[in-house]
């Protein structure tokens, strides 16, 4: 009997280990940090000018200083800095009433302890004016661990069908 309770004791040591290691994890803090961008970037109605900014500047943050994008249906191709990304995230929200995003199909794989891959699929949805757009899309993403922090080193629309 005292061999069953010390195992029982042993596999609920290893749960709790496993479970503590899976919430400290790089994967948790990848998500983390996409979850704070989704969260982020939704707007539901007016904001103040330094509301706006203040969300802008908390995105930016999220990104390198130096990111990759390669987003040629929009326009961005390249590299940018995170003040640039700032600044047209800033725009963007001014001239929106409502941003709605939501991440789907997200995988993660820490390369190393410093790079991961990330590949989702993003649902976006707002209204600029009058006008009310829907855009879905396959994202890859790279992040890099800087100063402890997971940071967006670039983002790719991946093509999945031909238009």
């Amino acid at each position: 009997m005292k061999k069953y309770h010390i195992l029982i004791a042993l596999v609920l040591a290893a749960a709790a280990v496993s479970a503590w290691l899976y919430l400290t994890s790089d994967t948790r803090r990848i998500r983390s940090r996409l979850d704070t961008l989704v969260e982020l970037s939704e707007k539901n109605g007016p904001e103040q000018g330094i509301e706006a900014l203040t969300k802008a500047a908390g995105i930016g943050k999220l990104f390198s200083e130096q990111c990759t994008l390669h987003l040629e249906e929009y326009g961005h191709r390249g590299s940018y800095h995170r003040k640039d990304i700032t600044d047209s995230v800033f725009m963007i929200r001014n001239r929106s009433h409502q941003i709605t995003i939501a991440m789907y199909d997200i995988t993660i794989a820490v390369e190393n302890s410093s790079q991961a891959a990330i590949a989702l699929t993003l649902h976006l949805s707002g209204v600029v004016g009058e006008e009310q757009a829907v855009e879905v899309n396959e994202i890859a993403l790279t992040m890099n661990k800087e100063e402890g922090d997971w940071l967006i080193d670039s983002v790719t629309v991946v093509q999945v069908l031909e238009r």
